[in-house]
């Protein structure tokens, strides 16, 4: 089942001004990427994360996830509702009218819309004209609404006020919001200390890099753009990428581009003065592997050996400049 996690700021925006307010709120979804690939920004005052199967390294699960969550925000001064639940309009509405916060929305089937009944109308966020409606009619909770079949409602409240309703229960289901580059594929590794030991991170690029040549060969894909991105203690995210020329899922291939992008950003950086605390490296525009192309032997004359040209000598992408590297953005929070 599907895990989705609201988080709302209830102080936000913390600047004077519009631009700086998203400017922020972006970072901080970017900061967010050590729990989950898939985190958005939800202006003007919220995060969504899809935390889907990312629970596995904390001691108690979604909880830990959760509270770890918790406990930086906090330390650094910033206030948060936090609500998990099966689909992100739930989990939005109870993080910003549930009861309690965190909420973890139980997995059993009668669990979520017994929570989400009791939610007011504030909490499916319907346009003003269906709102005003509801209210004059005297409808004040969520729950009211859940009987009423879907095409009844639609004719009562309008169309879009009732695919909201359907999407609270769980009766429709909506993609959830996609970060920048939100991956088809993610491995990561959560350091129980910050790291800053250069082999211990080489160590671990390549057994995520070893990882995540079996989960593509498993499924027969490859990918055409991979990003390393490392989450330090300072809150500081580095990022580096690479686009091959095709679809790649060789474990030779990704060592041999992926290690200098490590260096470039420890290098570059000087990750030793705060540590590495999660390190990750996302697969994304993937497609099915093909065949290795038989390429032809260059023999310059007969006494010389061999060389094979590879696909990525004869036709480098030009996405792999599309950016420069090492890049570290700002701490977010």
């Amino acid at each position: 089942m599907r895990r989705i996690l609201s988080l709302y700021l209830p102080n936000w925006p913390a600047q004077g001004n519009a631009a700086g307010n998203t400017a922020s709120l972006l970072l901080l979804a970017e900061w967010c990427g050590r729990y989950t690939g898939k985190a958005a920004a939800d202006l003007p005052d919220g995060i969504i994360l899809d935390i889907t199967g990312c629970s596995g390294d904390f001691p108690d699960g979604e909880a830990g996830l959760v509270a770890d969550l918790e406990r930086r925000l906090g330390a650094k001064g910033i206030a948060c509702r936090i609500a998990v639940a099966a689909n992100a309009a739930a989990a939005w509405g109870l993080a910003r009218h549930g009861g309690v916060t965190p909420l973890l929305a139980g997995m059993g089937a009668e669990a979520l819309p017994a929570l989400c009944a009791e939610l007011p109308l504030a909490a499916l966020r319907l346009p003003a004209p269906a709102a005003s409606g509801l209210a004059m009619r005297g409808v004040a909770r969520i729950g009211e609404l859940q009987a009423i079949p879907s095409r009844l409602l639609a004719r009562r409240i309008g169309h879009e006020a009732a695919a909201r309703v359907d999407l609270m229960f769980g009766r429709a289901v909506k993609a959830t919001p996609a970060g920048r580059a939100s991956p088809d594929h993610r491995v990561s590794r959560r350091f129980a200390q910050p790291i800053a030991d250069r082999e211990t991170l080489q160590a671990a690029l390549l057994d995520l890099i070893a990882s995540m040549c079996r989960r593509l060969s498993d499924e027969g894909i490859g990918a055409r753009h991979f990003a390393l991105t490392l989450y330090r203690a300072d809150g500081a995210v580095g990022a580096a990428a690479v686009s091959p020329a095709r679809a790649r899922q060789d474990y030779r291939y990704l060592s041999r581009v992926l290690k200098p992008k490590l260096a470039a950003l420890d290098s570059g950086v000087g990750v030793g003065a705060a540590g590495v605390e999660v390190m990750a490296i996302d697969a994304m525009a993937t497609e099915p592997a093909a065949a290795k192309r038989q390429t032809a032997h260059l023999r310059l004359s007969f006494s010389e050996p061999a060389y094979r040209l590879s696909e990525d000598e004869r036709m480098p992408s030009p996405l792999a400049e599309a950016a420069p590297f090492p890049a570290y953005r700002a701490n977010a929070l």
